[in-house]
């Protein structure tokens, strides 16, 4: 443990760690006194919770279950966001990675029956990702502002993606589909 360690996060996502207080800088050079790579730390474990992957890639050992808990800081996150009455985030991962995803009528079927049962429908991701919502948010929001998104609905649904990650990091139920 080095509690007065500096961490700088390099990364192809740096939404992801905006306003991490554990976080120095994001994306700057330099000689470094350690590098960990955590890109695949999760698909070299994937029985194992993510957390724990990422723990192991970086530490060599698990984190305490109560650290489990994914998280995303933002000082944008304490906007509320106001979202109908029974609201399901859906995240229909596009065909990019066929594997990760299903079909486009799955998407559209999944909408149709959710809205059929009284719920709102909210589609998130971007241009490619498949959309059908009562509301289509797809490729009009930042990471920040989907995670508030999916704080305030009452689940989210989604294809193994980064969003189903950034949904891990609220307490909003998930329903999260594995296809591989």
């Amino acid at each position: 443990e080095q509690p007065d360690a500096t961490i700088i996060v390099h990364t192809g996502y740096p939404d992801v760690y905006a306003d991490n207080p554990y976080v120095a800088n994001i994306n700057v050079g330099g000689m470094f006194d350690r590098v960990i790579d955590l890109d695949l730390a999760y698909e070299k474990r994937p029985l194992m919770h993510i957390v724990h992957a990422y723990m192991m890639e970086a530490f060599g050992s698990l984190s305490e279950p109560a650290d489990d808990q994914q998280e995303m800081f933002s000082g944008a996150l304490l906007q509320s966001v106001s979202l109908p009455h029974r609201s399901v985030v859906i995240h229909g991962a596009g065909t990019t990675w066929r594997s990760r995803s299903r079909s486009p009528a799955f998407w559209s079927d999944l909408h149709a029956r959710l809205q059929a049962e009284g719920y709102t429908t909210v589609s998130v991701g971007g241009p490619a990702d498949h959309g059908g919502g009562t509301l289509d948010m797809r490729a009009t929001l930042t990471l920040a502002a989907i995670h508030r998104l999916i704080r305030a609905a009452c689940c989210f649904v989604g294809s193994d993606s980064g969003l189903l990650h950034v949904a891990g990091a609220t307490q909003t139920p998930i329903v999260g589909l594995f296809t591989c």
